[in-house]
């Protein structure tokens, strides 16, 4: 009985010692997000991603907006 009541005392001192350092971490402010801006700039790289059926393996195709308006496609419209 006496070992278990050493263990038991040992376990929780242990236990106790571990928890007192996390609890005292504090985490640092998030960083501020930076707001989007409405208008994107025709230089910005945009990329679908398409998962052709049949296939595991998605393909990616990325290009300006620029680029992608003279293809005749919007990428950022609503649908």
């Amino acid at each position: 009985m006496n070992t278990r009541s050493l263990i038991a005392a040992a376990t929780i001192a242990f236990t106790a010692a571990i928890a007192v350092p996390a609890a005292a971490r504090t985490l640092p402010p998030p960083a501020p997000v930076p707001a989007p801006t409405d208008t994107p700039s025709p230089t910005q790289r945009i990329c679908w991603v398409d998962t052709v059926t049949g296939s595991r393996i998605p393909t990616k195709e990325c290009h300006t907006r620029a680029e992608w308006q003279k293809m005749g496609v919007d990428p950022l419209a609503k649908k």
